[in-house]
């Protein structure tokens, strides 16, 4: 309890003590921070029936910088989450993120290229296994643009991935994705695409090492007056190693519709495959409708809706299972300054499931202050 609210009363002193901005050279250094206090009826995602006051504190400092020859940007930090009274699930992550991106035009042909290395440790409750548990992430990624006439673009992308969970009881995931795409504009505002996707994924388990191939098209830009974003559908193949292969169709969707000057709603959707911590092949479909609207100059509120559906096989049978989540949530932020804000947000997940202990209710509800200097 003590520390529950020693922490709580260090964010208070750090955001309130905080200087501005420092511009160093041509780059400049923000300091960021959030603090959130929620109450959460079912922290480790399973009918367990325990719930707990978190707190959950992120500082960071940020360094961004922009020339005419590349773009840079880094930021380190810390992750601290404390439960009132489960301790012992207590939390604290060091995160850093570097991204480098050059820019260079030869002759008559223009190239981009751009690259990124993430590093983040993350600490969660895992839905495919209903825990809380912390994983490491690190990654590094590619892209080159090949656009030459305005005609069409050619863009390849290249990345590596490693999920690391930080516990004995879970496998470490190696991913090795490649990709290319053709895009051509339609209009002015619309372009059309096809891509081939490639995904190697390696586990320290044996049962969900496999490869993924993903075709898929669609259009991308002002789609339709008041409507723009990006939406594509194919299909894609998976083959296990000693297995049979798998093949389901790819839905991906990012939608915004513009209802008027301070009213947005917007679509996700997907529909794709996934590896757990725990050696088990996913299939998930995802579908979230979010409203957004300015209330006032310093209000704003988001409400959605959501609807998710989760396949997963493993080795052993007794493990198998199919959830179904239907989700709601709300939040509503205030800019109490130019440089801080803070925040309430709600969200109720129902969920069913084939296996008795992971359907539950969950709720949770707190606030939250976020401030950048």
């Amino acid at each position: 309890m003590k520390k529950y609210f020693l922490l709580m009363a260090v964010g208070a002193i750090v955001s309130s003590s905080v200087q501005a901005l420092v511009n160093l050279g041509e780059g400049q250094i923000d300091l960021n921070l959030s603090v959130s206090t929620y109450w959460d009826s079912e922290i480790r995602g399973r009918d367990f029936g325990q719930e707990d006051f978190v707190l959950a504190v992120r500082p960071s400092l940020a360094y961004r910088r922009s020339t005419r020859n590349y773009d840079f940007s880094t930021s380190v930090g810390l992750n601290s989450v404390t439960y009132m009274d489960f301790s012992d699930l207590d939390k604290t992550d060091v995160y850093f993120d570097v991204d480098i991106s050059p820019k260079k035009t030869i002759e008559t042909s223009r190239f981009v290229f751009t690259g990124d290395l993430d590093l983040n440790s993350e600490t969660q409750t895992n839905d495919a296994v209903g825990d809380i548990v912390t994983i490491r992430n690190y990654a590094a990624s590619a892209k080159l643009v090949y656009d030459p006439n305005r005609q069409f673009t050619v863009t390849g992308t290249m990345g590596f991935s490693r999920r690391d969970p930080d516990s004995d009881q879970f496998f470490i995931t190696d991913r090795f994705n490649a990709g290319i795409s053709l895009a051509k504009p339609i209009n002015k505002t619309t372009m059309a695409f096809g891509r081939l996707g490639y995904r190697d994924t390696k586990s320290d388990g044996t049962f969900s090492d496999s490869t993924t191939m993903t075709y898929s098209a669609g259009l991308s830009g002002e789609i339709l007056p008041k409507l723009s974003g990006s939406m594509s559908a194919g299909m894609q193949n998976r083959d296990f190693d000693g297995r049979d292969s798998s093949n389901s169709p790819f839905v991906s969707a990012e939608l915004d519709y513009v209802v008027d000057d301070l009213t947005t709603l917007g679509l996700t959707a997907s529909q794709g495959l996934g590896t757990t911590i725990d050696d088990r092949s996913s299939e998930n479909l995802d579908i979230r409708l979010t409203a957004r609207r300015d209330i006032s100059r310093e209000m704003s509120g988001i409400l959605y809706i959501g609807y998710r559906q989760s396949d997963y096989e493993g080795v052993f049978s007794e493990l198998n299972r199919s959830d179904e989540d239907f989700l709601f949530g709300a939040s509503i932020t205030y800019q109490l300054v130019r440089w801080g804000s803070i925040g309430l947000d709600f969200s109720y997940v129902d969920r069913s499931s084939d296996s008795d202990q992971y359907a539950h209710d969950r709720t949770r509800i707190g606030v939250v202050f976020r401030g950048r200097w």
